[in-house]
């Protein structure tokens, strides 16, 4: 997956200005953006995570496309590999993905499928 502190930090960059760290519903990391290179960037970088054009939100707008992960190890080790570049919010949206994480393998929760 990611193999240097500055990949890693390059990848929190993304996520603090960009991401999602979705713990409430369906557990995922996300990153929608009109920069296809960097959305395929975030995909070759950390091996891991689906690629999907959404088109154009509207006539007038760029293609947007999105990166997301679900599956559990993938989420907890890319969190844990960005979260002390994180800033203060994305810190608590990441912790809180990081013990979501924690509580369901604890209840035995099962791994999703992507």
């Amino acid at each position: 997956m990611l193999d240097s502190n500055s990949n890693n930090a390059w990848l929190a960059g993304i996520l603090e200005g960009e991401g999602s760290f979705i713990s409430k519903t369906k557990l995922s990391i996300s990153v929608a953006m009109t920069d296809q290179d960097v959305i395929e960037r975030l995909s070759t970088l950390t091996g891991v995570g689906r690629v999907y054009a959404l088109g154009r939100q509207k006539g007038h707008h760029k293609d947007v496309w999105r990166w997301t992960i679900y599956r559990r190890a993938h989420l907890k080790s890319i969190t844990e590999a960005v979260l002390p570049w994180l800033g203060k919010r994305r810190t608590v949206a990441a912790q809180a993905l990081l013990d979501r994480i924690a509580h369901d393998d604890a209840r035995g929760s099962s791994e999703p499928a992507a």
